[in-house]
């Protein structure tokens, strides 16, 4: 029997008022996270995002997003900019700077994409 592990992943953030429900958390495909088999660091990031595929509903996410919006309205809004993401990968101390630049670069094709969510 396959589990659907999408269930269990539930993520709490603390707060000095109480715990909230994060509702974005296993960005796993969105960063390129599986260097070992999906997305290896050989690859240039374009063609990893040329193949990355959403699964949850369907297998693109802007499907998702469209259906998302059109069922409940645009309610996704971020407020953060390049100096941020700079910012806090440099501060981050476990990943190589392969990884760190990568991220980088993923985040800021995501900001262009979808300019109009920030």
């Amino acid at each position: 029997m396959k589990i659907d592990i999408r269930i269990t992943l539930l993520c709490l953030w603390m707060q000095e008022e109480g715990f909230t429900i994060v509702l974005f958390f296993d960005h796993g495909a969105a960063l390129l996270a599986n260097t070992t088999m999906d997305y290896p660091l050989i690859v240039d990031v374009e063609t990893s995002m040329q193949n990355v595929r959403a699964k949850t509903f369907c297998s693109d996410f802007d499907e998702q997003l469209d259906a998302a919006e059109e069922l409940y309205g645009r309610h996704v809004h971020f407020s953060f900019g390049k100096e941020v993401v700079k910012e806090l990968l440099d501060r981050e101390p476990y990943y190589s700077k392969e990884i760190k630049n990568r991220v980088e670069k993923v985040l800021e094709m995501q900001r262009r994409k979808y300019q109009y969510l920030f």
